[in-house]
């Protein structure tokens, strides 16, 4: 078994991908699987990922027939991954030399259910800038998980991304976290998941990871319909996952902040539905009927709570 399974969604990167995987490949640590999910691409990139499995034994590739959004390729690394620890690493990223070094030396050392990285942002021209903020390294020596939510709860710039976490397998396969089927915006939810079952944190203070956001063509640079609703999706998938674990401390101020930013989102877009785009909105809100109530408890949301009430799902 291999102390790390590196898991990459696949998805029309033929210009990128051979960044990503010599990224890896030149690190000086070999203690790993890389598995590559081509999700139905179009272009190459299907082609280019066979070609690196054929050269390298550590890597494998699995071709899926049908797209089924990062979310559902991610899902399916994961059941092919045999690793002590899981990372989620965007195909059109990479890593920085010794990377993998430092990430397994504080593994061996410490043991963690979740080790926390830092990250470096380089954006092609044209592209957003997003910089990372500092943690503090004493609050995660404290061995203390409540005070580690809490920290990343009180940084409200703190990007949520799969790509920053290095996860203990059977952690995730104990608490059933994966990404949620047919939507966007699945970091939010997997995030927040992890970090409220978690039990063990490290932080590896020094940026592993090369975060190239992109111009246009990535999933964080588009819009449309579907990563509207998968924000109202994964809002409620929130608000569920909150009521079943029945959290009444820091982590379920975590869940509601994130619950307020992506129905923040979501709301600046409602000019843009079509009818039958309301319709099926309707149909996610009644469908969830029984977590609606929690939105009464932020007060930010209250009006959409009691708009929704008085109206109904389709006319509210």
């Amino acid at each position: 078994m291999p102390l790390l399974s590196i898991i990459i969604p696949v998805y029309n990167v033929e210009d990128y991908i051979d960044d990503c995987l010599n990224s890896i490949l030149n690190q000086d640590f070999s203690d790993y699987e890389v598995i590559l999910v081509d999700n139905a691409s179009t272009d190459k990139s299907g082609h280019i990922c066979e070609e690196y499995s054929e050269r390298h034994d550590r890597i494998k590739t699995i071709h899926l027939d049908t797209n089924s959004l990062p979310a559902g390729a991610r899902n399916e690394g994961l059941k092919h991954a045999s690793g002590k620890y899981i990372h989620f690493c965007d195909s059109d990223d990479c890593l920085f030399e010794n990377s993998f070094s430092k990430i397994s030396a504080l593994l061996l050392d410490e043991a963690p259910t979740v080790l926390v990285g830092q990250y470096i942002s380089i954006p092609e021209k044209g592209a957003y800038m997003s910089n990372d903020v500092v943690l503090n390294e004493s609050i995660f020596h404290q061995n203390n998980p409540i005070s580690v939510v809490d920290h990343l709860y009180s940084l409200p710039n703190l990007l949520f991304t799969t790509w920053r976490f290095v996860v203990e397998r059977e952690f995730l396969l104990a608490n059933h976290i994966t990404f949620p089927k047919g939507c966007h915006s699945e970091d939010e939810e997997w995030v927040p998941k992890v970090l409220c079952k978690a039990d063990k944190f490290a932080l590896l203070k020094e940026p592993f990871y090369c975060y190239r956001p992109r111009a246009s063509g990535s999933i964080t640079s588009s819009r449309s319909f579907i990563n509207d609703k998968s924000k109202i999706m994964v809002a409620f998938n929130l608000l569920r996952f909150c009521d079943e674990n029945r959290y009444e401390d820091v982590r379920k101020d975590l869940i509601y902040y994130r619950v307020l930013l992506l129905l923040g989102t979501f709301f600046t877009r409602c000019d843009t539905f079509t009818d039958e785009n309301m319709k099926e909105l309707a149909h996610i809100i009644e469908g969830n009927s029984d977590v609606l109530d929690y939105l009464y408890e932020i007060p930010e949301r209250r009006e959409f709570y009691d708009i929704i009430k008085k109206y109904g799902a389709y006319k509210g």
